[in-house]
């Protein structure tokens, strides 16, 4: 792995935050705060969750992720975690959200939550960026559920969540109509 590799991931997340935010500018935040029933999220609280797992992810890798004495090459077993991972994402099923990346229920202004994702974006570039390449491989990324995954298992997880929930965005649109 290398800082290239880690950008250029982060660059073609970059690419489709920035087209979904885009679409998301055109609508108005009271119907993007608006949920197709009581107990599904609004688009915003979508993209609110989409903000807070890298927040999440933001703040471990600054407090935890710096310990290189701790992290280990990832291996076999970081691989099994993430093919579990891979995996679950291909079914339609829900799954129930760590506490701490639950969106809120109050009113979401997607330009504000845009503005704090582009920052995240960027304390996480420069995070990995403070990292010896030569530890770019090892588990330094803790998923809530599958465990210890290196930084590219985290951006290939962080794609494959938004692919996930930018499908659930655009049913959710289309439902309030």
């Amino acid at each position: 792995m290398s800082y290239k590799n880690l950008n250029d991931r982060l660059e073609a997340l970059e690419q489709k935050r920035e087209k979904l935010i885009k679409q998301l500018n055109a609508i108005d935040d009271n119907t993007l705060n608006k949920k197709p029933a009581a107990e599904a999220w609004s688009a915003a609280q979508v993209v609110h969750h989409l903000l807070l797992a890298e927040e999440g992810t933001v703040a471990y890798l600054k407090t935890k992720g710096q310990d290189f004495s701790k992290s280990k090459k990832a291996g076999l077993k970081e691989q099994w975690r993430y093919l579990v991972l891979y995996f679950a994402f291909l079914f339609p099923f829900k799954f129930k959200s760590p506490k701490m990346i639950v969106p809120s229920e109050d009113f979401i202004s997607v330009k504000e939550m845009n503005s704090k994702w582009g920052d995240t974006r960027k304390a996480m570039k420069e995070i990995w960026m403070s990292i010896p390449e030569d530890k770019l491989d090892n588990d330094l990324f803790k998923h809530p559920r599958a465990g210890k995954l290196s930084l590219q298992q985290m951006l290939d997880f962080f794609d494959m969540h938004y692919s996930k929930h930018e499908k659930q965005i655009q049913r959710t649109l289309k439902a309030i109509g």
